[in-house]
C-alpha cells in the first residue's frame, strides 16, 4: 500500500488485517504534507513514512521494520513491534522485539533486543518508566548527546560491561552512571522475568518486584492492553499489572552524616500491606547486619516521611539498605545508592557529659585521633577513685560510653581519660 500526495489530511486505515507495505510519501515541493492520520487495530508487515505531521499509530501489530523520515508530532501507542524502529517519534506503551533508534519521547515501554556490538536503543530523549534489555550482552542504551530527563527505568544486559554508553563513556551499571551524570537516581538494573521471549508481559514471577515501580506520568493512563495504570504507583515497561499492585512506592531514601552519626531519611507515597523496615548496616562491603526496626503504616496512599539515626559508627565505609517486610512475610530490598565514609577525628577529645546534672544515668562521648589504649575512671570530690568505667584498646575514631550513678551518694564526681599522652578530666553532679 502506497499513500503519497496530494491527499493531505485526515486519513484512516483502521482493522486491516495482514497488510503487507504501509508507505507515508510527501514531496518537499508541496506545502500539502501528511497531516493528521491515524493507524490502528492493523498487521502490518512494514511501515516507512516520508514527509508527515501528526500520525498516531495505535494497536498495531508490526512486523519486520518501522522507518520514519522528515517526521514530526508522531506518536507510537500500545503497538507490539518486531526488527529495527527508526524515527523520531513519542513512543508510550510499547512492545517491541528488536531495537530502536530515536531522539523522541519514549516513556513505559518494554524493548528488547540488540547485540554485542548493537545497542538496544540509541538516541533518547525524555526518558522514563522503561524496561530495556540487551539478551546478547550489549549495551542496554547509546546516548551521544545530553540528556537532561531520564530517571525511573529498568536497564539489564546480563550483568556485563558496558550496560549505559553516555555521551562516548561506557558504564557498568546504574549506579555508576547516576554518580556520574546525576541521571536515572531512581533506576535499577537487574533481570526481569517475561511471559516467554515472544511475549514480553510480565511473568507472575515479577509481580510485585518493587524495583518495578515507576512514576506517574500525565499521558500514560493505561497500558498496552487498555488496563488502567496505577495513579501512584505504576508499572515500568508497557504492561501494568492492576491486580497485583506494588507493595510500597519509595519515592526518597537519602542520608546526611554528623561526625559519626548517620541519619537515614526514607519516604514512601504509598503502602500496601506494609509491616515496616528492617535497616541494615554493611561494614566495608562485608556482612549484613540489622540495625533496627521501624514500623510501617500497613496500607495507606498518604506520604509518610521516616527517619532513623544510627550512632556512634568507627571509622570505615558504610552501606544501608531497608528490607521492607509485609504482614505476609514477603519482603524486598531497596539500597541507598551513596556509600557513607566516617573518617577518624582530628583530635583527642573528652566531652562534658550529658545530661548534668543527671541521676542516674550519663553519657560520656570522647574521640581518639590515634589507635590507643584508654582508661576512664571516676572519681568522688575527695579525689577517691570509686569506678573504673573502661580500660580497654581503642581504634581511632568516636565513642560514647553510660555512667549509671544509682550505686552512688549524692555529691559531685570526676570522670578522667587517658589515652597515651592524651589525659582531661571533668566535673559531674548526681543530685538525689
Amino acid at each position: 500500500m502506497l499513500v503519497s500526495y496530494p491527499f493531505s489530511d485526515y486519513l484512516n486505515i483502521i482493522d486491516n488485517d495482514n497488510v503487507g507495505e504501509v508507505w507515508f510519501r510527501g514531496e518537499e515541493t508541496y506545502f500539502s504534507w501528511w497531516d493528521h492520520v491515524l493507524i490502528k487495530n492493523n498487521n502490518i508487515g512494514f511501515i516507512i513514512f516520508r514527509k508527515c505531521y501528526n500520525i498516531l499509530i495505535d494497536n498495531n501489530v508490526i512486523r519486520l521494520a518501522l522507518v520514519g523520515h522528515g517526521f514530526s508530532g508522531g506518536k507510537f501507542t500500545r503497538n507490539r513491534i518486531t526488527g529495527q524502529v527508526s524515527v523520531n517519534a513519542k513512543f508510550y506503551n510499547n512492545i517491541i522485539i528488536g531495537n530502536l533508534i530515536s531522539g523522541g519521547e519514549f516513556i513505559n515501554n518494554t524493548i528488547v533486543g540488540g547485540d554485542l556490538n548493537t545497542p538496544t536503543v540509541v538516541y533518547l530523549n525524555n526518558f522514563k518508566n522503561n524496561i530495556i534489555i540487551n539478551p546478547s550482552g550489549g549495551p542496554a542504551v547509546n546516548c551521544s548527546y545530553v540528556n537532561s530527563n531520564s530517571d525511573y527505568n529498568l536497564f539489564y544486559n546480563g550483568g556485563n560491561n558496558n550496560l549505559i554508553k553516555y555521551l562516548g563513556i561506557s558504564y557498568t551499571n546504574v549506579q555508576d552512571f547516576s554518580n556520574a551524570t546525576g541521571l536515572d537516581q531512581h533506576s535499577s538494573d537487574q533481570p526481569v522475568n517475561f511471559v516467554s521471549p515472544t511475549d514480553l508481559h510480565l511473568a507472575p514471577t515479577s509481580f510485585g518486584d518493587p524495583n518495578l515501580i515507576g512514576i506517574p506520568d500525565t499521558n500514560i493512563v493505561d497500558d498496552i492492553d487498555g488496563q488502567t495504570r496505577n495513579l501512584t504507583s505504576p508499572y515500568k515497561g508497557a504492561d501494568e499489572i492492576f491486580d497485583n499492585p506494588l507493595p510500597v512506592e519509595l519515592s526518597v531514601f537519602s542520608s546526611t552524616i554528623n561526625i559519626n552519626n548517620v541519619n537515614l531519611f526514607w519516604t514512601t507515597t504509598s503502602e500496601i500491606n506494609n509491616l515496616g523496615f528492617v535497616i541494615e548496616r554493611s561494614i566495608d562491603n562485608l556482612e549484613w547486619l540489622n540495625v533496627d526496626f521501624i514500623e510501617g503504616h500497613g496500607t495507606t496512599s498518604a506520604t509518610i516521611n521516616y527517619q532513623y539515626s544510627d550512632k556512634g559508627l568507627n571509622p570505615g565505609k558504610y552501606n544501608y539498605r531497608l528490607k521492607q517486610l509485609d504482614y505476609n512475610g514477603n519482603f524486598e530490598y531497596y539500597n541507598l545508592s551513596e556509600e557513607i565514609l566516617i573518617g577518624s577525628p582530628d583530635k583527642f577529645s573528652l566531652s562534658q557529659n550529658f545530661p548534668n546534672p543527671f541521676n542516674p544515668n550519663t553519657i560520656i562521648n570522647y574521640q581518639l585521633a590515634t589507635n590507643s589504649n584508654v582508661t576512664i575512671k571516676v572519681y568522688d570530690i575527695s579525689g577517691k577513685e570509686v569506678l573504673t568505667l573502661l580500660n580497654q584498646f581503642k581504634v581511632a575514631g568516636s565513642y560514647s560510653i553510660n555512667f549509671n550513678g544509682s550505686s552512688f551518694a549524692s555529691g559531685v564526681y570526676y570522670y578522667k581519660i587517658i589515652a597515651g599522652n592524651f589525659i582531661s578530666t571533668k566535673k559531674m553532679l548526681l543530685p538525689k
